[in-house]
């Protein structure tokens, strides 16, 4: 998942650039960059780094954690893509039918990333209306 390592440098450099660090003090502070990439990309992109935690960097069917149910060690080996409109909208997790099996909903749309993260990272980058099917 490349957008979350995109936000996560940011973060990085921001945080570089306002303590003046170098290379050696970010060694030196690596909880505090640690945090500080963790805390910036969760509050942009919230959905894009759950998936990426439980499908993109690994099925957390292969590395349960304690909060993960049935549900989730299910869900994180059967990624469906559904299309939502006017998006593919990819971590729509299934629904359970017990208490056991339910799984938050991560979904995320690729293309609504990037028209919400433009303004702020690429501002003269657009992507062309989609046809609405109509006429």
């Amino acid at each position: 998942m490349s957008l979350v390592s995109y936000v996560r440098s940011v973060a990085l450099l921001g945080l570089k650039d306002s303590e003046g660090w170098t290379l050696p003090d970010q060694v030196e502070n690596r909880q505090r960059v640690k945090a500080r990439c963790d805390e910036y990309a969760e509050a942009l992109i919230p959905e894009v780094v759950r998936t990426r935690h439980k499908i993109g960097a690994h099925f957390a069917a292969t590395a349960p954690r304690r909060e993960d149910n049935v549900g989730m060690l299910e869900a994180s080996l059967l990624q469906p893509v559904m299309y939502k409109r006017p998006y593919f909208w990819a971590g729509s997790y299934w629904q359970g039918t017990t208490p056991e099996e339910q799984v938050e909903e991560h979904a995320w749309a690729l293309t609504e990333a990037f028209e919400r993260l433009a303004p702020r990272y690429w501002p003269n980058q657009k992507l062309p209306p989609l046809p609405t099917g109509e006429g």
